[in-house]
């Protein structure tokens, strides 16, 4: 596995919470990186990277890098470009239609279906020739619900707490819309236990292969609703 180096970086300073971060080359004095540093944020953002690829999903390359401040922690980064246009969540429907409009339909209801948050003032990709690339996926899963996996105290906790009545939440989409999504739909519930494993290549370490396990039986979860739902 091939990780980016980023020795010679160093993230601009911003909110202890905001996501993505932005690394400046000690090199280029330019931005070059858009990264999701903790291991939530890069957890989840290089997992819906892969989902997206896998359905044909426009969307920019993550990738995994290393040693930002002489760490040898892991995180995922997206190359960065100062003319791109980002797009706010907030801002989708004052733009004239996107050359992908159902994807970004199909992004705004996967997420809610796996758990995570749509924040209107969230960056949720960028517009290139009308057409919506995805970017920044950290908050595409419940962080909660994963650190609650990670603890110890894991075991006392029902694992319906956390449940979401999937089925609930698609009776509430539009009949046509969600015809329009179902060739989607159909297209991730076609992938096997294995196919989900053999998807994602994270660093060999013993926390991300829990929280490979924890992502996978994510979207097993999400699957198993949507077959329900559609039969």
């Amino acid at each position: 596995m091939e990780f980016i180096d980023l020795t010679y970086h160093f993230a601009l300073p911003q909110n202890a919470f905001s996501c993505p971060k932005y690394l400046i080359s000690e090199i280029t004095k330019e931005i070059e990186y858009a990264a999701c540093t903790e291991f939530y944020e890069s957890l989840f953002d290089y997992s819906y990277y892969k989902m997206c690829q896998k359905l044909n999903l426009q969307s920019r390359k993550v990738e995994w890098a290393t040693d930002l401040n002489n760490s040898n922690k892991y995180l995922t980064v997206t190359n960065f470009n100062i003319n791109d246009e980002f797009i706010k969540i907030g801002d989708l429907k004052k733009y004239p239609v996107f050359t992908n409009e159902l994807e970004i339909e199909f992004h705004l209801l996967f997420i809610e279906l796996l758990g995570g948050s749509i924040y209107e003032e969230e960056i949720f990709g960028v517009v290139e020739d009308n057409t919506f690339y995805k970017m920044f996926n950290a908050t595409s899963f419940f962080e909660f619900e994963a650190t609650v996996y990670f603890s110890s105290s894991a075991k006392d906790v029902s694992k319906d707490f956390f449940s979401r009545d999937v089925i609930s939440i698609l009776n509430e989409i539009d009949k046509e819309l969600l015809l329009n999504l179902k060739p989607y739909f159909n297209e991730f519930c076609k992938l096997s236990i294995r196919d989900l494993y053999e998807l994602f290549d994270y660093p060999d370490t013993p926390k991300f292969d829990k929280g490979k396990k924890w992502i996978v039986e994510k979207y097993f979860e999400v699957q198993s609703e949507l077959n329900k739902f559609f039969d």
